[in-house]
């Protein structure tokens, strides 16, 4: 164990054994402990009892005694020693955790001697050199911790690599996780700020040249790069064209450097003519306005989508292996989940070359092929004809079979299989496992007294029993009507 001299809520860690048989302590209430400290060539500090405490193993209140984990870490348990104990003057202190029914465990701590330097004072001639293994400054009040003027034209700090190849300056973070440089600001303090001169000079705040022949300006030899707090960089932060397709390398930016949500497009273009914009996943979160907005301009669609040659889709959504959905779309307020306009032309056309499906959508599992659902009080589905002659839906080709009016296969279609049925329940003959795997479809009739009425299902049974919404439907429908269900595919 290892700390700095004056260093303070120090916590040490003992695995306790059993006096009786050298196994793991478990159950050793904190105040059956006693802590006890012995400073280099200092005599026995009097011993102290430990206490329960506050915070668990998450704080430190002096004298107190935790333990971690009796499943997890059997015998290991934590104590919280004075202050004094690791005051500077001395190299080492021996911590001692005792108890009546333990054996007592000591860890020998090493107290390494902080360097300070008086305030204002000059330290060593013209050549001196101090070699340290590790500097640790402490300022108080508002001065700086460290401070480097240059006289003149002088640099403040100026690190020049060796005459082969060395580097001007050289920061190794420990092993495994340790930062190279670490800056950190406090209140309204910047991490690291560096500034030309502030009045009348022409420097800049940092200049960073490569090697003659082929030495990089700036290497960021880790995986995550340069971290950038948000805001950190905005419009104003580059001058026109500081940053272009020339100076960035291919693949010098991607989806492993760049944090969630590192990067918010302000509204305006982006990108020329020939511009790519790659990505493995998007999330726009727009403030005011449209989030996407797609225009064509003149006769050119607002988006257009073109399958590969050979049997490509022109657009494929999967949704996740748990239950995500392909396309999930949902309207704010009295906003539409997703509306669809143009001028003069199809709306949506969707159009294949010989035999492809003009749209093909199949739920996966249990999974909806189609889940609309409406607002309070919105409609799941309004669709509109034209303002003169359009129909609001034309199915422009039928497909014969039974039921009549069956319109394309993959849609359940059903029969009315009870004598008392009413407007609200009754039994079918579609039978699933799934209670209310049909919650939330349309059923639609095709036969009988209720012959082009619909409801939404609210509720399902195994043995076919369907639950519709009251005042959907206006009558019990004759037993033996036919229906089809929109909104579950068919597995």
């Amino acid at each position: 164990m290892q700390v700095t001299g004056g260093d303070t809520s120090v916590v040490a860690y003992f695995m306790v054994r059993l006096a009786a048989d050298g196994t793991a302590a478990t159950g050793i209430a904190a105040t059956a402990f006693d802590l006890q400290y012995t400073r280099t060539l200092t005599a026995a500090d009097t011993k102290d009892d430990g206490i329960v405490g506050t915070g668990g193993a998450t704080t430190w209140v002096e004298f107190k005694v935790f333990e971690i984990n009796s499943t997890s870490s059997p015998g290991l348990y934590m104590a919280c020693f004075s202050d004094a104990a690791f005051a500077a003057g001395v190299p080492e202190v021996h911590l001692a955790l005792t108890s009546a029914t333990t054996f007592a465990e000591v860890i020998k701590c090493q107290i390494d001697t902080p360097v300070i330097l008086a305030n204002n004072a000059l330290h060593g001639g013209a050549a001196a050199v101090i070699t340290f293994e590790k500097v640790v400054g402490l300022a108080t009040g508002n001065d700086d911790c460290v401070e480097l003027t240059g006289k003149g034209t002088g640099s403040g700090l100026n690190c020049v690599g060796g005459d082969a190849s060395g580097h001007g300056l050289n920061c190794d973070g420990g092993a495994p996780n340790g930062v190279g440089i670490s800056a950190v600001g406090d209140g309204s303090g910047s991490g690291m700020n560096i500034l030309s001169e502030p009045v009348a000079g022409t420097g800049d705040g940092l200049t960073v040249e490569g090697g003659g022949t082929s030495g990089d300006a700036l290497a960021l030899a880790v995986t995550s790069g340069v971290l950038i707090e948000t805001g950190a960089i905005v419009a104003g932060t580059f001058a026109a064209g500081a940053i272009n397709a020339a100076a960035i390398a291919t693949d010098a930016i991607t989806a492993a450097k760049i944090a969630a949500n590192a990067i918010t497009l302000a509204d305006g273009p982006h990108g020329g003519s020939a511009a790519v914009f790659t990505f493995d996943r998007m999330i726009g979160a727009a403030t005011t306005g449209d989030c996407v907005k797609l225009t064509g301009f003149g006769s050119a669609d607002g988006l257009n989508i073109t399958g590969g040659a050979t049997n490509g889709d022109a657009v494929t959504l999967t949704g996740g292996a748990t239950n995500g959905r392909a396309v999930r779309m949902t309207g704010a307020g009295t906003g539409t989940a997703l509306s669809v306009a143009s001028v003069s032309g199809n709306a949506v056309d969707l159009t294949v070359a010989t035999q492809g499906n003009g749209l093909a959508i199949i739920g996966g599992g249990t999974g909806l092929g189609v889940g609309i659902n409406g607002g309070s009080t919105g409609h799941g589905v309004q669709i509109t004809g034209g303002a003169t002659s359009g129909d609001a839906v034309a199915l422009l080709a039928t497909i014969a079979g039974d039921p009549p009016n069956q319109l394309t296969p993959g849609v359940p279609y059903g029969s009315v299989t009870d004598a008392g049925a009413s407007a609200t329940a009754f039994d079918t003959d579609l039978q699933e496992a799934v209670t209310d795997f049909w919650k939330d479809g349309i059923v639609v009739f095709l036969t009988g007294n209720l012959e082009g009425s619909h409801g939404r299902i609210t509720a399902s049974s195994t043995i076919g029993g369907l639950t519709i919404q009251t005042g959907d439907l206006t009558a019990a429908p004759d037993n033996g009507s036919k229906f089809m269900v929109i909104g579950r595919a068919t597995a």
